[in-house]
């Protein structure tokens, strides 16, 4: 024929399929993203069957005008009108074809186009985790090294009295549980690894399937489509799973900070053993004790610490009672005016300190710590002319009311007393027998 003699390609067998392992990879251009598409392997086809396309018509248009000039005077146009007819089948063949590849190229740029946005995701995905991973190893090294201090001193002062035995196991306790938190952060950071893993792995499944996809027939390309839809759920799975740990991560954070406190109350108690029983003797461990700690102050028969940071009226109270004291109780003016001007003139900024007297039992029962009514004592509660006196349980801070008691420096001395509510910081006085 004449088309198969002058085109061979367009009537004659279809070439082999290129396989996907005797294509060479291209080198992506970094370690997360996948290469780009080479558009251009499927246009340059295109402008090339165009072209043909365009020949024929001016062939088949050429050959039919000779034809009608001389077929009646010259016979061997006969066997040119069968070629003719053979181009122009070939030519609608060709048109075909042509129509198809253009339709074929453009599914696969948009399936492309899909594939580099989910890149992109898993990408930044991966520098989070790994972002969380270097923070989670910071935070253990830290822990450790707290761990090894904490263990250190709790040897030292095992034997000592009775209330530090009893705070030496309760830290036992603490470090059992942030040896469990620790190795909960080891196996999260090994569900991170293996997250990690799993993102590697579905990478380049995609940049396979990517692949496939420029290079198989529309059935392979269904084959991709369930692949991906696979890929999707497994990609969902992924991110129900790291929700899930970003929000164990944040629950351990919290129980880190709650022990990270406990055990600052239990170094503070020991230094404070220190100030107020040092040793005397370092062969037998003798220690001598002081009437009042270092940073106590005393007045009459009572040893007074004056805080220079602030905490919650409750916080405030555990404090004190992890240096065997409580929150002050003012039995007497005398008693008044000294923790007034003492705390005036440590600090004339902070003028809030907590006392001991609340009415969280019930609302206008005021008690000290002790258990007494504070109508058993003198009282200095704060008179405003025209305004109102206190305790006035003012709700507009705090919808629970005030419960807690404070004195206030910048007021008189003698009526310096104000109800707060007990989660507001304040700096605070404790006290002790001498």
């Amino acid at each position: 024929m004449f088309g198969q003699r002058w085109f061979p390609w367009v009537s004659g067998p279809a070439p082999a399929p290129i396989s996907i392992t005797d294509k060479k990879e291209p080198e992506p251009t970094s370690e997360c993203l996948p290469p780009k598409p080479l558009l251009c392997h499927h246009t340059y086809p295109m402008m090339l069957l165009s072209a043909l396309c365009f020949l024929l018509l001016v062939t088949c248009i050429t050959l039919s005008v000779m034809y009608t000039d001389q077929c009646s005077s010259k016979p061997e146009w006969n066997h040119l009108l069968f070629d003719y007819q053979n181009i122009t089948e070939n030519y609608i063949s060709v048109t075909s074809i042509n129509n198809d590849l253009k339709r074929d190229n453009k599914i696969l740029i948009d399936h492309n186009a899909e594939l580099e946005e989910q890149q992109q995701l898993l990408n930044k995905s991966m520098v989070r985790l790994l972002s969380r991973e270097l923070t989670t190893t910071e935070e253990h090294a830290k822990l450790k090294e707290k761990i090894d201090n904490l263990t250190s001193v709790n040897a030292y002062l095992t034997d000592e009295y009775s209330k530090v035995l009893q705070v030496s196991v309760d830290q036992e306790e603490t470090l059992v549980n942030m040896s469990r938190t620790i190795a909960d952060l080891s196996t999260f950071s090994h569900e991170l690894q293996e997250g990690k893993q799993k993102l590697e792995e579905a990478s380049r499944l995609l940049r396979d399937v990517n692949k496939k996809l420029q290079d198989e027939s529309v059935k392979e390309r269904e084959k991709f489509e369930e692949m991906l839809g696979e890929m999707r759920g497994r990609n969902q799975h992924l991110t129900t799973v790291l929700e899930k740990q970003r929000t164990d991560l944040d629950h351990c954070k919290e129980e880190v900070k709650k022990m990270a406190a406990k055990l600052q109350s239990v170094e503070e108690a020991y230094h404070s053993l220190d100030r107020s029983c040092p040793v005397v003797n370092q062969n037998t461990q003798e220690r001598m004790c002081k009437k009042c700690s270092e940073g106590w102050t005393l007045f009459q028969s009572k040893c007074y610490y004056f805080s220079s940071r602030t905490l919650s009226w409750s916080s405030s109270r555990a404090w004190c009672q992890t240096h065997r004291a409580e929150l002050v109780i003012i039995n007497s003016e005398e008693e008044q005016n000294f923790t007034h001007e003492t705390s005036h003139r440590m600090d004339q900024t902070n003028t809030r300190l907590w006392i001991g007297m609340s009415d969280i039992v019930q609302e206008g029962d005021w008690r000290w710590v002790d258990g007494r009514q504070v109508t058993s004592s003198p009282q200095y509660w704060l008179d405003r002319p025209g305004v109102g006196t206190e305790p006035d349980d003012w709700r507009s801070e705090d919808t629970e009311g005030e419960d807690c008691g404070h004195l206030d420096t910048s007021e008189e001395v003698l009526q310096s007393w104000m109800d707060g509510s007990c989660k507001i910081s304040y700096r605070w006085i404790c006290e002790m027998n001498a």
